[in-house]
């Protein structure tokens, strides 16, 4: 069997490395809390209508994409869902933030605070392994 590592040595070298993992399940719903307001924005300046015909189960609310959401209410609908995610599981309050008028600061805090910044093996054990050598040097 062949082991192998992975380093990220590359990213410290290169100065056009894009980051390709995947965001945490907490940025993809504040991405969706955005989408949802831009569509919500969206089918009132149209003059969309408030109520369709089509009935949605809570999940198909929370989870359909904005620009399947048809009708005013279903997007209202998705965007409580979306705020209530974010405080029952992730403990981020986005109606404190709505009080203020300032989703950025909280999406600026959250990142600061929980970190979506990756950490290497080497970051963690270069500096304990460089210690060793200088008490035995």
């Amino acid at each position: 069997m062949i082991m192998g590592y992975f380093s990220n040595l590359a990213i410290d070298r290169l100065d056009d490395y894009e980051d390709h993992s995947y965001p945490s399940p907490e940025r993809q719903l504040l991405w969706r809390l955005d989408d949802l307001k831009d569509r919500l924005s969206e089918l009132v300046t149209t003059g969309g209508p408030y109520r369709s015909g089509y009935i949605y189960t809570e999940d198909d609310i929370r989870y359909a994409l904005p620009e399947h959401l048809g009708d005013i209410s279903k997007v209202e609908r998705a965007i409580e869902l979306a705020k209530e995610d974010l405080l029952n599981k992730y403990g981020i309050n986005v109606y404190e933030a709505e009080k203020t008028d300032s989703t950025e600061e909280i999406v600026s805090e959250f990142e600061t605070e929980d970190g979506f910044e990756q950490i290497a093996l080497i970051d963690t054990i270069l500096p304990v392994v460089l210690s060793q050598n200088k008490s035995a040097a």
